[in-house]
């Protein structure tokens, strides 16, 4: 093995559907006996914002998992024999930047002009960017940068997101229920009447006179189900990940 350090920077993607940092040989992938991880300060960002914004629950936790693992780096640099760890501080100037022919707004161009500047203060050091993403890879052959692709069986398990899961097992329980089944009718909410047929369904508010008419010609079949209301109303989440952080429930105040 080659005796001299080689430097290696991975993405953020890395950190979210790879194995854990620890767990990956890098001297025997690099052929080196000592090899440095540099943390661009992009990356960090990337997965700080990952562990809260991905809609992903899944990814949010890689996340919080490898930002854990970094945490525990800051007072201990070693990874595993001939491995350490290293956060880095520099970042591209826009000047820095344009003569590299980097677009700062990238965060791509942001972890390459990371690369560069490390690069230029280490000239005697052999450095690699590490990264799985096709847009990378073409821009580490545009800037003639080496890079490493781990192999597929360093993958992460690819078990379904929990909630994934469980939205897919309640779409087939709905599509259950809307089988089809014959019959068209009405439903009368309040002297309120609205037609119906094979697959609606109708919501009656608590305290709502109702009742559904079959208009057809043959039997109608009805599904009921009773359930309590589980959000106040007006309550309005943007994206997944903020009505899983939110913790508010119906008050028992309705406004229908």
């Amino acid at each position: 093995m080659n005796a001299s350090k080689i430097a290696v920077f991975p993405d953020t993607n890395l950190f979210l559907h790879y194995r854990s940092l620890n767990e990956i040989d890098w001297c025997s992938l690099l052929h080196s006996s000592t090899v440095e991880i540099e943390i661009a300060p992009v990356v960090a960002r990337e997965l700080e914002k990952q562990k809260t914004l991905n809609p992903s629950k899944k990814l949010r936790d890689r996340a919080a998992t490898a930002l854990k693992l970094l945490h525990k780096h800051l007072a201990n640099p070693q990874v595993r024999d001939g491995v350490t760890l290293q956060f880095l501080i520099k970042e591209p100037t826009p000047e820095f930047a344009a003569f590299r022919g980097l677009n700062l707004q990238l965060e791509d161009d942001r972890l390459i002009g990371t690369f560069f500047l490390y690069r230029d203060e280490n000239p005697d050091t052999r450095c690699v960017l590490v990264t799985g993403d096709l847009p990378l890879t073409v821009k580490a052959h545009q800037f003639q940068i080496e890079f490493l692709a781990l192999d597929e069986s360093l993958l992460l398990p690819t078990e379904p997101d929990p909630l994934e899961k469980k939205n897919k097992e309640l779409a087939a329980e709905l599509n259950r229920y809307k089988s089809r089944e014959p019959g068209t009718g009405e439903a009368v909410l309040d002297e309120v009447r609205t037609m119906i047929s094979a697959g609606f369904a109708v919501l009656v508010p608590s305290g709502t006179n109702h009742n559904i008419i079959n208009t057809g010609t043959v039997p109608m079949k009805l599904y009921t189900i009773y359930a309590p209301p589980h959000h106040r109303d007006g309550v309005l989440q943007h994206t997944r990940a903020a009505a899983e952080a939110d913790n508010e429930h119906f008050d028992g105040k309705t406004t229908e």
